[in-house]
């Protein structure tokens, strides 16, 4: 199955509070048939990994299975995977935005993923204590959306962290990307026409490679290779189910 990427389409619960009642009912109610116990599957582990983020008591969660397209399609919320080298996905389902377009993602081992549109803002209890990003939107074609033509040949990436020591500092790279070529790619079942871009981010303390697989059209990225943090690297994050507000 091919198509074209689109960033149009997606399935997402409510803004604000009511995200996570729709938690609640996504774990509660379904229609009726086999693909309503995964549904509810997924959304009572949901359930425990906000349970656990908020400080109350959840057991630990079985390493996530991975699903079929036919599942995901089941669910009625936006996911994204991550990986990291050849480890299998983790699924990641949305649970709370804001106006300004970011999205928080939780999964269930009590891990927490926020984006704005494509970048990787900020993240929790995957290695690196990640608690913020920086960008000028009129350059960052992560967090405004446009065509791969229309990406600048320069961005300005600041990314905060929390060290060992619970002190907080910040890495300032510049970024610029460079179109590889048009490919394919696979996610979840679901071949889409794309084109690859590698961009190298350098500071003062390091550089580093960040590649993303794009809408050549509309910019919207399906997967990312993302730089994390000194301590993960980078992490792989597909779009299982866009995000629409």
């Amino acid at each position: 199955m091919s198509t074209r990427a689109s960033g149009s389409r997606g399935r997402a619960p409510s803004l604000g509070a009511a995200l996570l009642a729709g938690a609640a009912l996504l774990a509660g109610c379904g229609p009726q048939g086999s693909s309503t116990e995964l549904v509810r599957e997924l959304g009572g582990l949901a359930l425990d990994s906000l349970a656990g983020a908020v400080g109350l008591e959840s057991e630990p969660a079985e390493p996530p299975r991975q699903l079929t397209r036919a599942e995901i399609n089941q669910i009625d919320g936006a996911l994204i995977g991550a990986s990291i080298s050849d480890s299998p996905m983790a699924y990641f389902i949305a649970f709370a935005a804001k106006p300004d377009g970011k999205v928080t993602y939780y999964n269930p081992t009590k891990q927490s993923l926020t984006m704005q549109g494509g970048a990787l803002l900020s993240g929790h209890g995957l290695g690196d204590e990640r608690i913020g990003y920086r960008s000028d939107p009129a350059e960052d074609f992560l967090v405004a959306q446009r065509p791969v033509r229309e990406w600048p040949g320069q961005v300005t990436r600041v990314m905060r962290f929390i060290d060992a020591e619970g002190r907080p500092f910040a890495r300032t790279f510049l970024c610029a990307p460079r179109a590889i070529g048009p490919t394919r790619i696979l996610v979840a079942e679901v071949t889409f026409d794309v084109i690859e871009v590698e961009e190298t981010c350098r500071s003062p303390y390091r550089t580093i490679v960040n590649r993303y697989w794009a809408d050549e059209e509309t910019g919207f990225v399906w997967r990312s290779l993302q730089w994390y943090g000194p301590e993960r690297g980078s992490l792989e994050i597909s779009i299982l189910t866009p995000f629409a507000p």
